[in-house]
């Protein structure tokens, strides 16, 4: 059983009031999901803003508010593909050899 939007009357058919109750939720830019893009481009990635420009333009945006659904995953998969930042390592290592030393104090 599926809930029209439009009328709150609970259905077993695909369709009720016009609509689709199918079709998939429109899909928008969220501001976690730019965060979660800027975290691994900028911080875990290390990309110049040259790069990540570079990066956006090569699935057919100039900024990631405009990303589509399949323009995002596209663009995920290519910057996990990156190997990680250097600096990002050290402070993981960091952050480890840190967590250590106050389990055992």
């Amino acid at each position: 059983m599926r809930t029209c939007p439009r009328c709150q009357q609970p259905t077993a058919h695909r369709w009720c009031c016009g609509l689709d109750l199918l079709a998939r939720k429109r899909w928008q830019m969220t501001r976690d999901r730019v965060r979660m893009i800027h975290v691994l481009a900028r911080s875990r990635k290390g990309l110049t803003e040259e790069q990540y420009r570079l990066r956006l333009a090569a699935v057919g945006v100039d900024t990631c508010l405009r990303l589509g659904r399949d323009q995002f995953h596209q663009l995920l998969v290519g910057l996990r593909g990156l190997p990680d930042s250097p600096l990002w390592i050290a402070g993981s290592r960091h952050a480890r050899r840190r967590g250590r030393l106050a389990r055992a104090g």
